[in-house]
C-alpha cells in the first residue's frame, strides 16, 4: 500500500517552520547517511546502463562529509557523541532533547513530537538543491500489502485488502500512524490540517518529481554496499573514490534477473 513520500529531502528543525518540504524516504536516525543519489540506481537510463555509485555528485557529497565532519571533529569523537543519543522517537530522542538541531526524517514526527516532546518548537524545511531543475524532487517509499500464494483464505484476505485501501480506512490508518495517505486523493482532506507541519509532506507527495528507489532484485544488496562504503568514509578508513570504486566493483556480481 503506497505510503507516499516520507523523509529524504525534508529537514526537521528545532528553529521554527521553513518554506516547506521537498522530500521523503524511510526513517533513519540522524547522523551519517549514504550520499544523495545521482546518476542512476538501477541502470535503466540510456546514458547510464549500470548503477553509478562513482557519480561525481556522490563523490562530492562524501568528500563534504569527510572534510566537514570526520576530519574536523575526528571519527572517534563523532562515534562517541552518537553513542550518547537516546532511543529514536522516545522522550530521549536526540532531536527532542536538543542534542541534534536538525534531522532528515519522516512525516510521522508530526504525530510523535506532540506525544514525546510536548512544547518542542520545530518546523519543516526543504533541503537546498544543487540545480534549479531539481527543485521539488522527492523520494517515495511504500508499504506493500500482498496475499501469499499458499494462503488458505484468499477471498477473505482480498476483501480485507480492499477495505484497507478504501478511502475511509486509508484515512484512519494514516492518521493513527502519522503516515501520508495511501490515496493521493486524500492529500487535501481537512483531517490532516489538524496535524502541525504535516502539510509540508502532503505538498511533497503531490510533486510531479516524485521518485522511488529501484525494486530490482539486487537493490537490497546494493543499498547495503553503499551503506558500508559510507561508513568507511565516515570512519576515515577509505577515501570517497576508494569506497565507491569498491561498490562499483561489486555491482557486476549482483544477480539482476
Amino acid at each position: 500500500m503506497p505510503r507516499g513520500p516520507d523523509r529524504a529531502g525534508c529537514r526537521t528543525s528545532r528553529y521554527g517552520p521553513g518554506p516547506g518540504c521537498a522530500g521523503p524516504g524511510r526513517r533513519r536516525r540522524p547522523g551519517p547517511r549514504k550520499p544523495p543519489g545521482r546518476g542512476t540506481w538501477d541502470g535503466t537510463e540510456p546514458a547510464n546502463p549500470a548503477p553509478t555509485p562513482g557519480d561525481p555528485g556522490n563523490l562530492a557529497a562524501l568528500k563534504f562529509w569527510q572534510d566537514n565532519i570526520t576530519k574536523k571533529y575526528g571519527a572517534d569523537k563523532v562515534s562517541a557523541f552518537k553513542a550518547g543519543w537516546g532511543q529514536y522517537m522516545s522522550a530521549q530522542d536526540p532531536f527532542y532533547t536538543g542534542k541534534v538541531a536538525m534531522v532528515i526524517d519522516g512525516e510521522w514526527q508530526a504525530v510523535s513530537i506532540p506525544k514525546n516532546a510536548p512544547g518542542l518548537e520545530w518546523g519543516v524545511s526543504s533541503i537546498p538543491v544543487a540545480r534549479p531543475d531539481l527543485d521539488g524532487t522527492t523520494q517515495l517509499t511504500a508499504s506493500t500489502l500482498f496475499i501469499p500464494a499458499n494462503s488458505k483464505h484468499r477471498q477473505e484476505a482480498a476483501a480485507f485488502l480492499k477495505y484497507m485501501v478504501s478511502e475511509s480506512a486509508a484515512r484512519e490508518l494514516s492518521l493513527a500512524l502519522g503516515n501520508l495517505p495511501a490515496r493521493t486523493g486524500l492529500a487535501g482532506d481537512p483531517a490532516y490540517a489538524k496535524i502541525a507541519n504535516f502539510d509540508a509532506w502532503l505538498t511533497a507527495m503531490k510533486s510531479p518529481k516524485v521518485r522511488s528507489l529501484s525494486s530490482a532484485p539486487y537493490a537490497a544488496e546494493y543499498a547495503t554496499d553503499l551503506e558500508s562504503a559510507f561508513d568507511s568514509v565516515a570512519r576515515d578508513t577509505a577515501t570517497p573514490e576508494e569506497a565507491m570504486a569498491k561498490v562499483a566493483g561489486r555491482t557486476s556480481g549482483y544477480a539482476k534477473g
